[in-house]
């Protein structure tokens, strides 16, 4: 399986933990990649992935 790890943040610990699920998908034997939302490729494509894993920072109760 082809994953995904699409997030937002602010202050580092999204990316953080994105990349702790990373490994231990890998673990499992899938491909994971990480990638976050402001530094987008312009040739990036979301149909390539067999899954996508959403996750963004809330900071007083608010997406920034």
């Amino acid at each position: 399986m082809n994953v995904l790890i699409f997030y937002g943040t602010l202050e580092g610990q999204t990316a953080k933990i994105s990349e702790r699920m990373a490994d231990l998908i890998q673990n499992k034997g899938h491909q994971v990649t990480t990638q976050h939302g402001e530094q987008l490729p312009a040739n990036f494509r979301v149909d390539k992935f067999d899954a996508v894993i959403i996750g963004g920072s809330i900071h007083m109760g608010k997406y920034p």
